[in-house]
């Protein structure tokens, strides 16, 4: 009799287990579903305050998580990289920032020594960070800084080939992450839905669905570590994707530069 409760008691723990799991993975997934919109809606007052500048080539995504004399340097070599390498064009800055941290006011007066910056004031996750900075960037391509010294090389010699319309770099490890595009994908990022859980799956999905092929590839298999539950979690959720865009339930569409959807076509 005991040994019968036992194994019911233990049976009933290993149910709320995986409800609680189901759960926190269904919190993730829809998390941040709509943000998209509101960011878009917010580039678009943005670009009509102040307009775009045409002339700015990159525009580097940078997370403030140093003090204010590593951040400066580095920003510098940056610049003095960018400066090396290109003779035309200008450089931005992305600037991600918590207002929690301790130079947060140091940090505002960056302006004033590189000229071309952009600040938000997001706590999310990495992928997001870099999906927000390219639907406000204004540079013809957007590079993460932790790549910034290769991604640079490889933008140059993208331009002087002109063998693509589109750039598209991957960082190909445990965990996906895009490194560099080009601001010819933007229409393609906002498409994305589960931006918590499947961001790079679901772009990469969208392209391979379009003909797009990815630029280079680079593989870090030590770039990030996933717990088997996450990787779980992801695994279902892009087959999830999958299905959703395979049953037509999630169209491929665009909006095209006059406010208008047509369907993606192949390259």
């Amino acid at each position: 009799m005991i040994s019968v409760e036992v194994n019911l008691f233990c049976l009933f723990f290993i149910l709320l287990f995986f409800i609680l799991f189901f759960v926190k993975f269904l919190v993730s997934l829809f998390k941040n579903i709509g943000f998209l919109e509101e960011y878009k809606n917010q580039r678009q007052t943005n670009l009509e305050n102040s307009g775009e500048t045409q002339n700015i080539l990159i525009s580097v995504v940078y997370t403030c998580d140093n003090q204010i004399s590593t951040i400066v340097k580095q920003l510098k070599n940056i610049s003095n990289l960018f400066d090396e390498k290109y003779k035309e064009g200008q450089l931005e800055f992305i600037l991600f920032v918590d207002q929690r941290h301790k130079d947060f006011n140091e940090i505002k007066l960056l302006p004033k020594v590189f000229p071309n910056i952009q600040f938000f004031y997001d706590e999310k996750n990495s992928g997001i960070k870099f999906l927000i900075a390219s639907l406000h960037a204004k540079g013809k391509y957007i590079v993460d800084s932790h790549f910034v010294n290769d991604e640079l090389e490889s933008i140059r010699t993208d331009l002087n080939s002109q063998l693509h319309k589109h750039y598209i770099s991957l960082i190909d490890g445990k965990q996906k992450k895009l490194s560099a595009i080009s601001k010819s994908m933007l229409p393609y990022l906002q498409r994305i839905h589960f931006v918590n859980i499947t961001l790079v799956e679901e772009f990469l999905y969208i392209c391979k669905k379009c003909g797009i092929q990815i630029t280079k590839i680079k593989t870090e298999e030590n770039y990030s570590n996933i717990g088997f539950f996450e990787g779980l979690g992801r695994k279902i959720a892009i087959l999830f994707v999958k299905f959703l865009y395979s049953t037509n339930a999630w169209k491929l569409e665009i909006e095209t530069q006059t406010n208008t959807k047509s369907k993606i076509h192949k390259e």
